[in-house]
């Protein structure tokens, strides 16, 4: 059985490049059975990475620091009903510090 993971990507971070980021999670991963969510609002976020929990075997957030923190608010607030998968942050950067050193995800 393929290991379900689910792939939430705050295409408003950095330097995301939403299709290139799933191709790219796509070869790497492909033997996994994977989600990818796409959400325009912090309540969408909160609320996917919420419900990818309860049936995903690992959680990748694409985004920076702060989507990682709000991704993650719901999880621990009920981290005594819903088990918490691993979770891999995925950098995408950061606008303001174009210098700032990303993990580079090639495209296509």
């Amino acid at each position: 059985m393929a290991m379900k993971v689910a792939v939430l990507i705050n295409s408003n971070a950095g330097r995301a490049e939403p299709e290139g980021i799933k191709n790219s999670i796509r070869r790497a991963l492909f033997r996994a059975d994977l989600t990818f969510f796409e959400p325009t609002s912090r309540e969408e976020l909160q609320t996917a990475t919420f419900e990818a929990a309860k049936t995903s075997d690992a959680l990748i957030i694409c985004g920076g620091d702060g989507t990682l923190n709000v991704a993650v608010q719901p999880l621990l607030q009920h981290r005594n009903t819903v088990a918490i998968p691993p979770i891999l942050p995925l950098p995408l950067g950061d606008r303001k510090r174009p210098r700032q050193r990303t993990w580079r995800l090639r495209k296509n």
